[in-house]
């Protein structure tokens, strides 16, 4: 009696294969995110250019929601827990209000793609005509970006990390450094 054995060549799939894609999404994020926030106001709440944002929503664009939201959190939870570092506070806070962060973070960028593709549908992928080009930037850069600048001036502001009297400022300070951000990388993304 002989016994043979066959092998077929099957793709490599599984937790290695899968956790490349997220931990490069989450590095770039990471990245992009540290480099903005090295511009920051002297506070170090708010940058007047945060490239993250256009990354995040180009990565949500390109690979989907279900791929790179995750991907997204993960860089900017490690991008917080970073900057927050430089900051005088207890551990749970610092963590707890990195973790807040970053969910604003992933959501803005799930938000601005939804709100992208619900404006120009697969157009966004060529943007061919001027006005297609202004709606990719007003949905996904002025309107997407209130996400993010909302929720992180609220998190900041209820975790005592920043005075309410700031709040106008660092406010429209974020708005508009996501905006930017989104208006220098998502086109090209």
């Amino acid at each position: 009696m002989k016994l043979e054995v066959t092998a077929t060549a099957q793709p490599a799939v599984g937790p290695k294969r899968s956790l490349r894609p997220m931990l490069g999404m989450a590095g770039g994020y990471f990245v992009a995110g540290l480099l903005g926030l090295m511009v920051s106001l002297p506070q170090g709440f708010a940058s007047p250019l945060f490239p993250a944002a256009g990354l995040a929503l180009g990565l949500v664009l390109h690979f989907g929601a279900a791929r790179a939201v995750p991907a997204i959190w993960l860089g900017a939870l490690a991008m917080y827990l970073v900057a927050a570092s430089r900051h005088d506070g207890p551990a749970w806070e610092v963590v707890l209000s990195s973790l807040a962060l970053a969910c604003g973070s992933a959501l803005q960028a799930a938000v601005a793609a939804r709100l992208v593709t619900a404006s120009l549908g697969e157009r966004w992928r060529s943007l061919e005509q001027e006005s297609d080009t202004f709606r990719l930037l007003l949905t996904g850069g002025l309107i997407g970006c209130l996400v993010s600048a909302s929720w992180g001036i609220a998190v900041l502001t209820l975790s005592g990390a920043l005075p309410a009297g700031d709040m106008p400022v660092q406010w429209t300070t974020g708005w508009r450094s996501m905006d930017a951000g989104t208006g220098e990388l998502a086109p090209g993304a």
